[in-house]
């Protein structure tokens, strides 16, 4: 009878060894299981942050494709503006020169109608 009792004995202590074990396995398991709860709630948070940026940047890369259009617009208008300038100036110069020439002659015709004194 004596050995059956050490024989239940030695199992008593293995199971209670064994239960502690599994107490230290189950305690590091839920050490992991925080940790890498705390992970997915880190990423989740970090996922959601570049989510608000990337549609921040996309609200501000649409505003400054508008804005270039926009400039794009105002740059034609600025160019047609320059071609109108140039085309009257050209207009404006070769009335000047017609002018100018058309003095020329007048000048000629009275120098000749009227000479001055020492032109004769």
């Amino acid at each position: 009878a004596g050995g059956g009792r050490a024989g239940l004995h030695e199992l008593h202590r293995a199971l209670r060894q064994q239960a502690q074990e599994l107490t230290k396995l189950h305690q590091v398991q839920q050490g992991q299981l925080a940790t890498a709860t705390a992970d997915v709630a880190r990423l989740e948070a970090d996922q959601k942050a570049a989510s608000e940026r990337s549609t921040t940047l996309t609200v501000a890369q649409i505003e400054l494709e508008r804005e270039l259009e926009e400039l794009t617009g105002l740059q034609g208008a600025v160019e047609a503006q320059r071609a109108e300038i140039a085309r009257r100036r050209a207009e404006i110069e070769a009335r000047l020169s017609a002018v100018q020439q058309q003095h020329g002659r007048y000048e000629q015709r009275l120098a000749v109608l009227d000479p001055r004194p020492g032109e004769a």
